[in-house]
This record gives C-alpha cells, sequence and structure tokens, in this order.
C-alpha cells in the first residue's frame, strides 16, 4: 500500500447476534407443552432450568 494511500475500514455486512454474558437475565421464551398449554421462562425465575433441544435427521 503506498504512503499517501487511504484506508477506509470495511462495514460490517452480517448482523450477527451477541452471545450472551455469564449471569445475564436470559429473554423471555414461551414454548408450547405437551398438553397444548404454553410453558413460560419466567414462571421459573430463580430457579435451575436446563433447556434441552433436539432434533431427529
Amino acid at each position: 500500500v503506498p504512503p499517501t494511500a487511504t484506508t477506509v475500514p470495511p462495514t460490517p455486512t452480517l448482523n450477527l447476534p451477541v452471545a450472551p454474558e455469564v449471569g445475564a437475565l436470559a429473554p423471555e421464551v414461551a414454548l408450547p407443552a405437551l398438553g397444548g398449554d404454553s410453558i413460560e421462562l419466567s414462571d421459573y425465575r430463580g430457579k435451575l432450568v436446563l433447556l434441552n433441544f433436539w432434533t431427529t435427521w
């Protein structure tokens, strides 16, 4: 690069989600229950919750 050249920082083209911080509050999540009701994550505030997402291929 010549010493007289001007550099321009690249503009980001992807809006990637920001990773959550350890200890930060989780976003509100509502999922369907087996009985047809809805389960909200806020119903379990203060309790340990394990979310296990899986699929079959």
